[in-house]
C-alpha cells in the first residue's frame, strides 16, 4: 500500500479574493473541491491502494472538519496539525514524521492537480531512483495554462541528477511538477535546514549536496498548480475537459 503525504500549510494569499479564509484544497471546481479531485486521482492512479496523510497549517480545523464529514475513499484520509507551518512547506511535512511508516512515500502539494495517467506514470517511474521529483521537460511550446514565470525550475544532468532547483535559476531544463517520491531521511535533512527557511527546494539542494536527488522526466504530463485567480480559472476549464478524471 502506498503512503501519500500532502502539505497544506500556506495562507494562499494570491487567492484571497476567491477563497475568503478557506484552504485552497477546499475551493470548488465546478461541483467538487480540489481535494476531492486529488483523492479521486489517487484512487484511480493507485487502484485505491493508498493511505493519505495531510499536514495542515492555519486551516487545520477546516480541513479536518471537511474530511471527517466525507465518506467512501475519504476513509483512507487523515489530517494532522503542522504547528511549524510558518517555517516553510518542508517544515509542514515534519508533522507527518511519526505516521509515515514506509521507507519510500509520495509527496504532493494540496493545490496541484494531475490527470490519473500522469500521476500513475510519475509515481511508478523506473527511470530514476528515489528520492526524485517529477519534472516536465523544457520545450519550445509549453501548455498555455502553465505559469512559467512563477514555476519552480530544475537544472538536471544527462543522468537526471539535479544540479540546481529554484524559481529564478538562469538555466533550466525541467519544470518542477510538485509531485515527489521521497525516502525516510528527508525528515532529518529538513530539520538541518535554517529556521524559518525550511522549503522543499532547500531540502532538495541540501540533500543533493551530499547525495543524489533526481528529476523524473514526464513528457506530455497533464497537471496544474493553483496559485492565482488565473490558475483557478484554468483548473476549472481543464476540469470541464475531463482532464482530472
Amino acid at each position: 500500500m502506498e503512503e501519500v503525504a500532502i502539505v497544506a500549510g500556506g495562507l494562499g494569499i494570491r487567492l484571497e479574493e476567491i477563497h475568503e479564509m478557506m484552504p485552497k484544497a477546499l475551493l470548488k471546481i465546478e461541483s467538487t473541491t480540489i481535494l476531492d479531485r486529488i483523492v479521486e486521482t489517487m484512487s484511480l492512479a493507485l487502484k485505491n491502494n493508498f493511505r493519505l496523510f495531510i499536514a495542515a497549517g492555519i486551516y487545520f480545523e477546516k480541513l479536518s472538519d471537511y474530511v471527517s464529514t466525507q465518506e467512501g475513499t475519504y476513509s483512507k484520509v487523515e489530517v494532522f496539525e503542522a504547528k511549524d507551518w510558518k517555517e516553510g512547506n518542508a517544515a509542514t511535512l515534519l508533522a507527518l514524521e511519526d505516521v509515515i511508516s514506509k521507507e519510500e512515500f509520495i509527496l504532493q502539494m494540496s493545490d496541484h492537480l494531475f490527470s490519473p495517467e500522469t500521476y500513475r506514470r510519475c509515481v511508478h517511474t523506473e527511470n530514476v531512483e528515489a528520492p526524485f521529483v517529477c519534472g516536465e521537460p523544457k520545450k519550445e511550446k509549453l501548455h498555455d495554462y502553465l505559469d512559467l514565470e512563477d514555476a519552480t525550475k530544475i537544472l538536471a544532468e544527462k543522468d537526471y541528477r539535479i544540479q540546481e532547483i529554484g524559481k529564478t535559476i538562469p538555466k533550466w531544463n525541467y519544470i518542477d511538477m510538485g509531485l515527489f517520491r521521497l525516502t525516510q531521511p528527508v525528515f532529518d535533512t529538513i530539520r538541518s535546514l535554517p529556521k524559518n527557511n525550511k522549503s522543499l527546494s532547500g531540502y532538495v539542494n541540501r540533500w543533493n549536496s551530499e547525495h543524489r536527488f533526481y528529476v523524473s522526466p514526464q513528457p506530455g504530463a497533464i497537471w496544474k498548480d493553483v496559485d492565482t485567480p488565473a490558475d483557478f480559472e484554468w483548473a476549472i476549464q481543464l476540469d470541464r475537459e475531463g482532464r482530472w478524471v
